[in-house]
C-alpha cells in the first residue's frame, strides 16, 4: 500500500510506503525530509521545502499517482492544496519582508524569491548571475530573522563594495559594521556590531575576533573561491563554520562551477548536505575520471539530471536574461598579424615539440609564455582600436591577464586611465572604480581578469575590450559582466582580439565549448559531458599546428551576435572602416 496525504494543520506532507527504494530515500535525505523506516513514513515540511522538490519526489516515488488517468481527480485536489499552502507561505513571507525591509519596494521579484528560498533552509546557494543583486538578497535574510551578528566573507576587492552598497544604497546603519583589513588603518570596529566584513585571505589572522561572539549567519561571497576542499582558505572556513552549527550559511556566486563538476563538492560539505558526505562517492556518481601520471583526475560529468534534482532544495539559479529583458551583446573581433613576434612564438612551439616529457608546471609556463607573446604582438593594433572606440564613446573597460601588456597600456594612456591588478590594495581598487565613474578625464579602466573581474561595478561603460583570453569561461564572463546592469537599455559591446594563427584562436574555441558544457548543469541538456583538461587540449592543438603564412597588414573583423541591431554609432564605425578597406564580416561567434 502506498499513500500521499496532505496535513493542513502543520503544513506538511506525509508519504507512506511499506518499502522504499534506496534512490527514493537518498532524494528524501537531500530534501531534508523526516524518514522513519520502521513505519514507512516520510514527512516533508512545506515551509522548509522548495515547492519543486515536492513535485520531483512524487514523480520519482509515486509514478501511478503522478501519471495515471484514473488518479487525475485525486491528483488535482492534492496539487490544489499544495499550491494553496505555498501561496499562504509566500503571502506570510511578503508581509514579513514589508515589515522588516524598508527597501522592500526597491527589490526585484527574483530577489524576493531568493529571500523566500533562503527562509526555508539553514544553508542555501544563490547562484545568481552577476549584476542580479545577490548581496542585498543575502543581507536581507539577516534582517528578516533578526540575526544578531552576520559574518560576510568575500574577496578583498569586494569588501568596500559591500560596506558602501549596504549603507549608502540600502540604508543599513553604518554603526553596525566592522571592517577587518590587513592594514590596520583600513580596519574599524562597530559600536554595535551586527555585520563583520572580512576577506578570505585574512580569515585566520582575525579568527579570534570573528569567533569572539555568536554568529547567526555566514555569507560567503564569490564562493567559487573555496571550491578546492584541500585549500587553506577552505579549511579555515570549515573550522569557523563548524563552531556555529545553527548559523545560516548563504553561498553566493554567479559561477558555482568554475571548471569541473567536482567544484560543487565543497559547498555540500560545508553545508552538511548529504551530497557532501563523501568526495569519492560524489565523484564516482557524478564525474568522469581519467587516469594520469599523477593519479585520477576529473575530466567530465555524468548523471547531471539526478544531480540537479538533488540540489533543488539547496541551490537556486537565476540568469540575467530570465530576470530582465536585456539587449543582446554586440561582438567585435579584431585580428592582427604577429609582426616581429612570430619567430619568438614559433621557438617556444619548437621547444615544446622537442621535449618528450614536460611537467605540468612547465606546460603551464609555456602556455602563459605563448599567451604573453601573442598579447604583446597585438599592442600596437590594440591601442589603435581603443583610440578609435574612444572617438565614439566616453569610457572603455580593458581586461588582460598579464602585467607587462597592461603596464604598456598604462604608460601609453597615462592620466587618461586607472589600472587594477594584483598589486593594487583592496581599498584603492574601489577608489579607482569610483574615479573611473566620476572623472570625465579618465576614459580607460585597465583591469587584470582575476584582480578586477569580481565585485567592481563598471557599468558606466558599454565597451569591454579583451586584449587576451583567460583559460576559463568564468574569468571571461566575470569580466564581461562588470559593464552589465539590469537598468541599462543599451547594448554591451564586446571587443575580442586575435593574433592570426595563434593560441588566441584555440583558447576562444575551447572556453566557448567548455562554457556550454558547464551550463548543462543549470540549463539542461546532455546527460554525459566529457571534456579533457584545457591545457592538454591546447597542447594537442598547438603541436599539431602548421604555421600559417604571414600577411602584410592587420585585418580587423567585426561581427554581430545573434543578429542584434547595431547602434547608430556602431554602424557608422563599421561603414567608416569598411570604406578604409580594413574590415570584413564573418559569421557570429558561438560564445
Amino acid at each position: 500500500m502506498t499513500d500521499v496525504l496532505l496535513i493542513n494543520d502543520n503544513q506538511s506532507v506525509r508519504f507512506h510506503k511499506k518499502m522504499w527504494h534506496i534512490t527514493e530515500l537518498n532524494l528524501a535525505k537531500c530534501y531534508d525530509f523526516e524518514i522513519n523506516i520502521d513505519t514507512g513514513m516520510i514527512v516533508a515540511h512545506l515551509k522548509h521545502t522548495y515547492k519543486q522538490c515536492i513535485y520531483e519526489f512524487i514523480r520519482l516515488s509515486f509514478k501511478n499517482f503522478s501519471e495515471a488517468h484514473s488518479e487525475t481527480e485525486r491528483r488535482n485536489r492534492f496539487y490544489e492544496k499544495i499550491e494553496s499552502v505555498y501561496s499562504t507561505l509566500e503571502q506570510d513571507m511578503n508581509a514579513l519582508m514589508v515589515q522588516k525591509l524598508p527597501y522592500y519596494n526597491q527589490l526585484y521579484s527574483h530577489q524576493k524569491e531568493g529571500i523566500m528560498f533562503g527562509s526555508m533552509r539553514r544553508a542555501i546557494f544563490l547562484a545568481y548571475e552577476m549584476r542580479l543583486g545577490k548581496s542585498i538578497t543575502a543581507a536581507s535574510l539577516s534582517r528578516i530573522f533578526n540575526v544578531r551578528r552576520t559574518v560576510i566573507i568575500c574577496p578583498a576587492i569586494a569588501k568596500w563594495g559591500w560596506y558602501r552598497d549596504l549603507t549608502s544604497t540600502w540604508g543599513f546603519n553604518e554603526l553596525y559594521f566592522t571592517m577587518l583589513d590587513s592594514t590596520k588603518s583600513k580596519s574599524f570596529t562597530a559600536l554595535q556590531e551586527r555585520f563583520v566584513i572580512v576577506n578570505f585571505d585574512i580569515l585566520k589572522k582575525f579568527d579570534k575576533h570573528i569567533c569572539s561572539d555568536d554568529v547567526g549567519h555566514f555569507i560567503i561571497d564569490e564562493a567559487h573561491r573555496i571550491k578546492n576542499r584541500a585549500s587553506d582558505r577552505s579549511k579555515v572556513i570549515q573550522d569557523i563554520v563548524d563552531r556555529y552549527p545553527n548559523a545560516k550559511i548563504t553561498f553566493l556566486s554567479g559561477t558555482p562551477v568554475a571548471n569541473r563538476f567536482n567544484d560543487l563538492f565543497n559547498y555540500f560539505k560545508l553545508a552538511k548536505h548529504p551530497l557532501g558526505d563523501s568526495y569519492k562517492k560524489f565523484t564516482d556518481e557524478y564525474t568522469i575520471k581519467t587516469a594520469s601520471r599523477g593519479g585520477e583526475r576529473v575530466t567530465g560529468a555524468k548523471n547531471i539530471s539526478d544531480l540537479k534534482m538533488k540540489m533543488l532544495n539547496f541551490m537556486i539559479v537565476k540568469r540575467m536574461d530570465e530576470c530582465f529583458d536585456m539587449p543582446e551583446d554586440v561582438v567585435s573581433k579584431y585580428t592582427f598579424d604577429f609582426d616581429d613576434y612570430r619567430e619568438e612564438y614559433d621557438a617556444i612551439i619548437e621547444e615544446m615539440v622537442a621535449a618528450k616529457e614536460s611537467s605540468a608546471l612547465s606546460v603551464r609556463s609555456n602556455l602563459h609564455s605563448l599567451n604573453i607573446i601573442t598579447c604583446k604582438s597585438k599592442l600596437k593594433g590594440i591601442i589603435e582600436a581603443i583610440e578609435e572606440i574612444l572617438t565614439e564613446t566616453k569610457k572603455i573597460v580593458v581586461f588582460g591577464s598579464y602585467k607587462e601588456p597592461l603596464a604598456a597600456l598604462e604608460q601609453y594612456f597615462g592620466s587618461r586611465c586607472v589600472k587594477v591588478d594584483g598589486s593594487t590594495a583592496s581599498f584603492d581598487r574601489d577608489g579607482y572604480k569610483r574615479k573611473f565613474w566620476d572623472d570625465d578625464n579618465v576614459e580607460v579602466f585597465l583591469g587584470n581578469y582575476q584582480a578586477a573581474g569580481e565585485a567592481l561595478d563598471l557599468s558606466c561603460s558599454n565597451d569591454v575590450f579583451c586584449i587576451n583570453f583567460p583559460f576559463t569561461p568564468r574569468e571571461l564572463n566575470q569580466a564581461l559582466f562588470r559593464c552589465k546592469h539590469p537598468e541599462k537599455k543599451g547594448h554591451i559591446r564586446r571587443h575580442y582580439t586575435f593574433a592570426k594563427g595563434s593560441i588566441d584562436e584555440y583558447i576562444y574555441d575551447i572556453i566557448a565549448s567548455k562554457e556550454k558544457d558547464i551550463n548543462q548543469l543549470v540549463a539542461g541538456g546532455k546527460e554525459v559531458i566529457e571534456k579533457d583538461n584545457i591545457e592538454e587540449i591546447l597542447i594537442n592543438k598547438l603541436l599539431n599546428k602548421v604555421p600559417e603564412e604571414k600577411e602584410s597588414k592587420p585585418v580587423y573583423e567585426s561581427v554581430k551576435r545573434n543578429d542584434s541591431p547595431e547602434s547608430d554609432v556602431m554602424m557608422e564605425a563599421i561603414e567608416r572602416n569598411e570604406r578604409n578597406g580594413n574590415m570584413i564580416f564573418t559569421p557570429p561567434p558561438d560564445l
